[in-house]
């Protein structure tokens, strides 16, 4: 049974088969990627606009969400610029990837979080031997930069709020026990065994900060390498990379 669908960025109206709802798909007015939904009764497009074929053989249903509203071929989508390479993410740069979770593969309906991607060489590391400061300007001269618009669900952007505000909460905590050591030992300079476990205490605290501050940054996908026409990324979910073609 056919259902309209409706893209919430310019309003086109599609009439698509109702075991397509729950896919993405692509306007083939404005080229936004959403996910299909019923719009209710309404005159919809002609059903050769937006054509949503069944998947081919050895491909799942949720391989087929990227195969709608444009041409394909073999019921992948055609000209989107993202793409799989083994367990890993290749897309054009300026590509846009399209709305499902990069941690979970479900529907992120437009949520996003944007990263300044960089990327150098690993040979470059072995600057480090001559001093970090050294490494520092010389990696960020040559590093390759790109900027990516991550698809990511509710459910996972209030985690990683979650765990970053305990993260800025532990330091402010560690922060604020520092300032009080400082005047104790101004005050009560005697007060070596209370000073010192405030000390352990501060540094747990920062320590915790720390860990919880980078496990948030590096619950998104990384660069394992950017060049004048690609970004390959790592850390994406099998289930997200099962919907695009091969690289």
């Amino acid at each position: 049974m056919a259902v309209v669908a409706q893209c919430p960025r310019c309003g086109a109206r599609y009439e698509v088969r109702d075991e397509a709802i729950g896919r993405q798909a692509k306007c083939r007015q404005c080229g936004d990627l959403f996910v299909l939904k019923a719009a209710g009764a309404a005159q919809a497009a002609p059903a050769s606009d937006y054509e949503l074929d069944a998947p081919p053989p050895g491909m799942s249903h949720a391989g087929a969400a990227l195969a709608a509203a444009t041409h394909y071929d073999r019921g992948y989508e055609e000209d989107i610029g993202v793409y799989r390479n083994g367990t890993k993410l290749v897309m054009e740069i300026g590509a846009d990837l399209p709305d499902l979770c990069v941690k979970t593969g479900l529907p992120a309906d437009g949520g996003t979080i944007r990263r300044k991607l960089m990327w150098h060489e690993p040979a470059l590391y072995a600057l480090i031997l001559l001093g970090l400061l050294p490494y520092a300007i010389i990696a960020l001269a040559v590093s390759k930069k790109a900027t990516v618009d991550f698809p990511i669900s509710k459910k996972v952007r209030d985690r990683r709020n979650v765990m970053m505000t305990i993260a800025w909460i532990l330091f402010a905590a560690a922060f604020g026990i520092g300032i009080y050591i400082c005047s104790l030992m101004d005050k009560k300079p005697n007060r070596d065994d209370t000073i010192g476990m405030l000390f352990a205490v501060a540094g747990v605290l920062f320590l915790a900060s720390l860990i919880l501050a980078a496990l948030v940054s590096g619950s998104l996908p990384t660069p394992t390498r950017i060049d004048r026409d690609y970004i390959t990324l790592k850390g994406v979910s099998p289930k997200y990379l099962d919907q695009l073609k091969s690289f």
